[in-house]
């Protein structure tokens, strides 16, 4: 069986004989008709996921090439599930919240991880956060990553803008690649629990342009505006993750999973203190929960 997934097409229930175990195997499309650049991004897809050791990123066991095919393993998910899964319902009620929050905390730890060891993913959406049998997420996909000290010396300004236009940052959509940076993925984590809180992506348009036009100069709907039933801390993070401004963002994926478990402990969140009179009844609800 397999499944195109972005430059490559993986492979399920393969085995791999020197370990005993069942492995994604993922080969680049085209073989030996496939262009210098996708033989290029395709090794960085590679390289930047294999550099990674994190429990929530989708780990690589070998790369290599065959009969002029280049393909690298990963951990098997069968059946692959979205994150989306875990979208909150119209009820929006405080399991389902807590559940999309906690995933979305320890999606961000492992993308402060990859910044960490000089990864962007910078495709960063639902479909690149993958449910396992334990229910745990994984980023995966590396297909658009960028190695900070190297990428740009490597490919050309020709995929300057590349992924999916709902979940794209906004200096991504403009196209100057010189422009995106860690801040990117703050967006796109946002962007991620942007759809689970509302069921929607932040920005669609009819066309694809017509997004990216969206994406660039048009604020994004209040999440409580599409569903009101959503904890107004939770607005509050997704919201500063999508600032169109990077330098209004939060400083880092790290700083993201902070805020999702200062929620997820009943702490006030960083982006909008708590005044003073209503945290006594917080600090009592926390107490509560634990």
């Amino acid at each position: 069986f397999c499944l195109s997934r972005g430059l490559g097409d993986v492979y399920k229930r393969q085995w791999q004989k020197s370990l005993s175990r069942p492995v994604a195997l993922k080969m680049l499309l085209g073989g030996q008709i496939a262009t210098v650049e996708s033989v290029q991004r395709f090794r960085l897809e590679a390289e930047a996921a294999a550099r990674l050791q994190h429990p929530h990123v989708l780990p690589v066991y070998e790369t290599g090439e065959r009969e002029t095919f280049l393909y690298y393993t990963m951990r098997l998910i069968d059946p692959p599930r979205a994150v989306s899964v875990l979208t909150v319902s119209e009820a929006a009620t405080r399991d389902e919240q807590r559940v999309a929050a906690e995933a979305m905390a320890k999606v961000a730890r492992a993308v402060a991880h990859a910044h960490a060891h000089g990864v962007l993913h910078r495709d960063l959406k639902p479909g690149n956060v993958l449910l396992g049998g334990d229910g745990e997420p994984y980023v995966t996909d590396f297909g658009l990553a960028k190695l900070t000290q190297e990428a740009d010396a490597r490919l050309t300004l020709s995929m300057a803008v590349l992924g999916s236009p709902s979940y794209l940052a906004p200096e991504q959509a403009s196209g100057n690649p010189r422009d995106v940076s860690t801040a990117a993925d703050v967006y796109g984590i946002g962007a991620v629990l942007y759809e689970l809180l509302t069921g929607r992506a932040p920005f669609r348009g009819a066309t694809a342009l017509a997004t990216l036009r969206e994406v660039m100069e048009t604020p994004v709907r209040a999440v409580r505006a599409v569903r009101a039933g959503i904890d107004r801390d939770l607005e509050v993070i997704c919201l500063k993750c999508l600032e169109k401004n990077p330098g209004h963002r939060y400083g880092g994926a790290a700083e993201v999973a902070d805020e999702l478990e200062r929620y997820l402990r009943g702490e006030p969140v960083v982006a909008r203190p708590v005044p003073w009179l209503v945290r006594p009844w917080r600090w009592s609800q926390r107490k509560e929960q634990l």
